[in-house]
């Protein structure tokens, strides 16, 4: 997980409990080594179609802003390295 990465997880609000999931290949798998991720909201309920935090995989960066309540579109935030805020927070 590149520093930035790391540095944009550690600004986030998150819910005491968290489940991460680690997307890899089998080669990279071997490797000790991941391709992107997914924070969920271990808290949230079960019937939100959103409890997840964010998604993270190579060029692409999805950040869901838990503080709205309803499935606004709002609360999505992407990042894709083609623009440059992605740039700025993800390189």
């Amino acid at each position: 997980m590149p520093f930035s990465i790391a540095s944009v997880y550690c600004e986030m609000a998150m819910p005491k409990f968290i489940w991460v999931c680690e997307i890899s290949t089998h080669d990279l798998f071997k490797d000790g080594k991941i391709a992107g991720d997914i924070l969920f909201d271990a808290t949230a309920n079960p019937y939100d179609r959103r409890s997840f935090l964010s998604i993270h995989y190579p060029d692409f960066l999805l950040l869901n802003n838990r503080d709205f309540l309803t499935d606004d579109p709002k609360r999505l935030t992407l990042h894709a390295r083609r623009t440059k805020l992605f740039r700025t927070i993800v390189m």
